[in-house]
């Protein structure tokens, strides 16, 4: 995410220099692909089955390494002045359909002057990417690159195209307020957010991986992931803790947003034809069509509200 001199390095992480043999996803759309494996890794090691790490060149890579933090094994990725991708390629390819990726993440230390707004200061503790289309021609054909980022103290919800290449997002999921020993959990629906990047039909997904970038603040960042999963034909977006959440909260919310909706929303346009995107746990709701979420059992709660 660096100066265009990464322009490339990029194409040859993802491409030239060769990615890791394409490695099996589950194509039962009621098992969740676990992509990391952890529990095949060996403690202390710094590899996984399938994946491969590429510095960005001109710096070194981050120093990657399998741990255990409260009885589970985690993925530990840190560095100071350094940026790496550690990637996998996926067989098969992901088609575009319901789907949703999760994981669990935390960042222990985050560099203080990054600021993703900025191109001298655009560096992240942690990033989650998904590729779409060929990632051997990345830059010369059609892939593009949805990063899913930890940021600093940017606005909540900040969305743009890098400083790279017009072929890649950025997307901020959370930042300096969510530093910390509490993991977050995050899903995320790509085909969803590459339409609302690109404007056009996405290709399958061809790749994921994770990146930390500390080269251009030269600062200290330690962050750790502890599940990565695809989850076919699933159609929630949830971020947050929602069994905290009151029915009268929901309630709330629900009156709120009929009400929005109605005076924004053509007649025509069918009550069904709605999301509940709740993000970042701060039940905030919007009205992009794409149907009810149903992905959570208080989701199901605040659908039936909304139906009423």
């Amino acid at each position: 995410m660096k100066s265009l001199r990464s322009l490339a390095f990029a194409s040859l992480a993802l491409g030239s220099l060769g990615l890791p043999p394409a490695a099996p996803v589950s194509s039962r759309a009621d098992t969740p692909s676990d992509l990391l494996n952890l529990d095949r890794a060996v403690l202390g090691s710094g590899t996984l089955d399938g994946w491969e790490l590429r510095p960005v060149k001109g710096a070194p890579a981050p120093r990657i390494e399998i741990r255990e933090a409260g009885g589970a094994r985690v993925l530990r990725v840190s560095g100071a002045g350094a940026a790496g991708w550690f990637h996998r390629r996926l067989s098969p390819r992901i088609q575009e359909g319901p789907g949703t990726l999760r994981w669990s993440w935390r960042v222990l230390r985050a560099p203080a002057a990054a600021d993703l707004r900025k191109r001298d200061r655009d560096d992240a503790p942690l990033r989650v990417f998904v590729v779409f289309g060929n990632p051997r021609s990345l830059f010369g054909g059609g892939g593009r690159v949805v990063f899913y980022t930890w940021g600093n103290a940017e606005p909540e919800g900040l969305t743009q195209p890098s400083f790279v290449s017009g072929r890649m997002h950025i997307a901020r999921l959370a930042g300096t307020s969510d530093v910390g020993p509490r993991w977050r959990q995050e899903a995320v629906r790509p085909f969803d957010d590459y339409r609302r990047f690109w404007n056009r039909k996405p290709p399958p997904i061809t790749a994921v991986g994770i990146m930390q970038d500390t080269d251009m603040t030269h600062a200290m960042a330690v962050a750790e992931l502890r599940e990565l999963s695809w989850n076919e034909g699933e159609i929630g977006r949830a971020t947050g803790e929602f069994a905290k959440v009151p029915v009268e909260a929901l309630r709330s919310e629900a009156d709120a947003f009929r009400q929005g909706w109605r005076r924004r929303s053509p007649p025509s346009q069918p009550k069904e034809q709605r999301e509940i995107a709740i993000d970042l746990g701060d039940l905030r709701l919007s009205d992009r069509a794409a149907g009810i979420v149903r992905a959570e059992p208080q989701l199901q709660q605040l659908g039936d509200l909304l139906q009423g």
